[in-house]
């Protein structure tokens, strides 16, 4: 176990009465109160994460005291009726008490846009790709004054350029939820851009539901169809707070024996999948979105704040995964890795 030195000691110790103050003292006299609103389709892992880091990153501010009034989130839930989320988001821009609206996932941002009076300030997290979802009009450019969100290019065919160089698969599955927003966060028009780039069969699972048994059942039919890779994607079976990714990364493992990349980073890797970027540092996203916050607090139009996003690239691997699958990882990989997990693990999501 490392020790620290006095210094070191003296520090961590300054740090953590800097944060105790930060976290329990009152706002500063004279803040401006602001009241922010939170809108989604559904839970999910990504996004309540990513508001946190958000709230965090704002509750530093000295100019600014932020509410998030229980009134004011609104989550229908996946199986809420067709029209019911344009209701709740037509509802939520109508009132004269929201400063700013948070929006998470594709489904959301889109019936927030749908129904858009352009009165409150909005700030899309959490989508796959807001340009291939038409969300956004180019990567600079989000062609709705009152919406903002970020827009990292290319960011999926990256991945999946990664995937294939260390593993150099010939048929690599993906599941592919249904109905079109299901297409757009699956990142599946990325995956065959690259498929065709590189000459690599895509297999796609096509499943009635987000399931864990509808995934499982999707990983199955994949490995019977000789699928020698698979890609995680953004699936409420695999989210670590609604559905059971030990189960499903299990069956990929020692099952199927099939090398897996996480497309959402770390904490997937950590549980078992054999590679991925460790791309979700929360703190640094949350500190991005909240200056957006800050600026449209200050009087700035959203669509003149810019989107693009610079990401870098860090790939994350499981040596004992890699031993399940009988994956010999190359040498370079294991050397150029920014995250090796020797063991799986149930990955800590607080």
């Amino acid at each position: 176990m490392r020790t620290f030195t006095r210094a070191e000691r003296l520090s961590l110790l300054a740090l953590f009465v800097f944060f105790l103050f930060a976290l329990f003292s009152p706002p500063p006299e004279g803040a401006e109160k602001k009241r922010v609103g939170y809108i989604e389709a559904g839970p999910f892992w990504l996004f309540s994460r990513t508001c946190g880091a958000i709230r965090d990153a704002l509750a530093g501010n000295p100019r600014f005291s932020v509410e998030y009034p229980e009134e004011l989130h609104v989550s229908p839930g996946w199986d809420a009726p067709p029209g019911k989320l344009d209701d709740l988001a037509r509802a939520l821009q109508e009132r004269d008490d929201v400063d700013l609206i948070i929006a998470g996932g594709t489904a959301a941002i889109r019936s927030l846009l749908r129904v858009n009076p352009g009165r409150i300030p909005i700030i899309g997290i959490g989508m796959a790709d807001p340009l291939a979802a038409g969300v956004v009009k180019s990567v600079d450019d989000s062609g709705v004054d009152n919406f903002t969100c970020e827009v990292i290019p290319d960011r999926w065919m990256q991945m999946v350029r990664v995937f294939h160089d260390v593993v150099g698969f010939k048929r690599l599955g993906v599941l592919l939820p249904p109905g079109p927003e299901g297409r757009f966060y699956s990142g599946i028009d990325a995956v065959l851009a690259v498929g065709d780039e590189l000459d690599f069969a895509v297999l796609i699972g096509e499943i009635p539901d987000e399931s864990v048994q509808s995934c499982a059942g999707g990983i199955d039919w994949l490995a019977g169809q000789k699928a020698d890779a698979f890609f995680i994607g953004p699936l409420l079976g695999f989210d670590w707070e609604q559905g059971d990714p030990e189960f499903l990364l299990d069956r990929l493992n020692r099952v199927h024996k099939l090398p897996t990349f996480a497309r959402d980073g770390s904490i997937f890797v950590q549980g078992g999948a054999l590679l991925g970027f460790a791309t979700w540092d929360f703190s640094r996203d949350g500190r991005r979105l909240a200056e957006k916050a800050v600026r449209i607090f200050d009087g700035e139009k959203p669509r003149s704040i810019p989107m693009r996003a610079v990401v870098e690239p860090l790939i994350a691997i499981n040596l004992q995964t890699a031993m399940e699958i009988d994956f010999d990882l190359p040498f370079d990989v294991l050397i150029a890795a920014d995250e090796i997990y020797v063991e799986s693990e149930h990955p800590k999501l607080e």
